[in-house]
């Protein structure tokens, strides 16, 4: 099952939130390859703000955060790596 949009920005933002207790915005920011600007508009969630699928993930990459943590619930996310790790293992397997 797959989750709202709103949904996945409010993860997206409870994990800068998370980041922010050991870095800065600025910090976050230029991990993210984005401005201080647009993670301020993310945590604090002003209306009309659109968010890029390019944002979402720049935003991932920056923070090491996994992509199915944002579109899966937990135990879905679980099944999903355990299967993601079957194929690579038939992958590696036909090399």
């Amino acid at each position: 099952m797959v989750i709202a949009v709103a949904q996945i920005v409010a993860r997206l933002r409870g994990a800068v939130l998370h980041a922010l207790k050991t870095e800065t915005q600025s910090q976050i920011a230029e991990r993210c390859g984005l401005s201080a600007a647009q993670i301020n508009r993310l945590i604090h969630g002003h209306r009309g703000v659109k968010i890029t699928l390019q944002t979402v993930l720049q935003i991932c990459h920056g923070l090491d955060l996994d992509i199915l943590y944002l579109l899966y619930p937990e135990d879905d996310r679980a099944r999903l790596k355990k299967l993601i790790s079957s194929v690579n293992r038939l992958i590696s397997e036909d090399k």
